[in-house]
């Protein structure tokens, strides 16, 4: 099969997740300058399953406030308009993928269990590099391999095979991907995330984060998502919390860490950390 079938099946398949209208109308008053955080906040308000899963992580020990919010409005005075609005982009996105097609090697726990871990271990560098935005940081890590999930539901036959060719090579899955697909789940996912409308920055972390030098060449504004979701993601792998696909592990690009200056021992106290957080993150996620 070659590259340009999987992409025109994409753009063909009638069942993709979409993401409510509420994100679409979310995402247009943010980059309108008139716009104003009441309108935001009542927006967000109007989807109540969306709203009330966003104040509830609000109010989870996660964010750490000492006093409960008990609206989208209050929310977003408290965390900023920018942590409000990745927390409803990723609930969104989430809810948006049903439960895994039957395969007995694809387990869909331990990807959101890598995903998690790579959202927080994403958003702990960045907070410890002192970069802005941690947020934006947590969401890359969190949706850099939803590619994966559109080839499980709706490539399904084809993903099974690239798997069990993984396992019996002991290759890297994206690798086998290429040779099988001509094309893997970085490309899907980053299409998928330009259907949606999301941020540039989440498009090009979830397309370059196997090939970081690369994406940071090509997408200076974003290379440093594009590093992070690299790092996070493949310590998190090379430390077994999660696991997305069965295969050879490798780790991070030695060149990609030594560029975002990020210490081995801060590596280790990280990874502890996000061993310790992540099964009680998913659950206030609902995973």
């Amino acid at each position: 099969m070659n590259n340009a079938t999987i992409v025109e099946r994409l753009s063909e398949i009638e069942r993709l997740p979409t993401l409510p209208v509420v994100i679409r109308e979310l995402q247009a008053l943010i980059v309108n300058p008139r716009s104003n955080m009441s309108q935001i906040a009542k927006v967000i308000s109007r989807d109540q399953a969306i709203a009330s899963r966003v104040i509830r992580l609000v109010n989870s020990a996660f964010y750490g406030l000492r006093t409960p919010v008990a609206s989208i409005q209050q929310a977003i005075v408290i965390l900023g308009l920018n942590t409000v609005k990745n927390i409803t982009l990723g609930v969104s996105v989430v809810n948006s993928f049903g439960s895994s097609v039957a395969a007995s090697i694809f387990d869909r726990e331990q990807f959101w269990i890598h995903g998690f871990a790579t959202a927080l271990a994403s958003k702990y560098l960045a907070r410890g590099l002192k970069y802005p935005e941690p947020e934006d940081f947590f969401l890359t890590g969190l949706l850099h391999d939803i590619g994966i999930l559109v080839l499980d539901q709706f490539f399904h036959d084809e993903f099974v095979q690239v798997l069990q060719c993984t396992v019996r090579q002991k290759a890297l899955f994206h690798h086998i991907e290429k040779e099988c697909l001509a094309t893997d789940h970085c490309e899907i996912g980053s299409l998928l995330a330009e259907k949606w409308g999301l941020p540039k920055f989440v498009i090009d972390a979830i397309r370059y984060h196997h090939t970081p030098g690369m994406g940071m060449a090509q997408c200076p504004e974003s290379r440093d998502k594009i590093a992070l979701a690299h790092v996070a993601e493949a310590e998190m792998r090379q430390r077994g919390i999660g696991s997305v696909v069965p295969g050879w592990i490798n780790g991070p690009e030695t060149h990609i860490r030594e560029k975002t200056a990020i210490a081995v021992s801060d590596i280790d106290a990280i990874s502890n950390k996000v061993g310790e957080e992540v099964q009680a993150l998913m659950k206030e996620w609902g995973i």
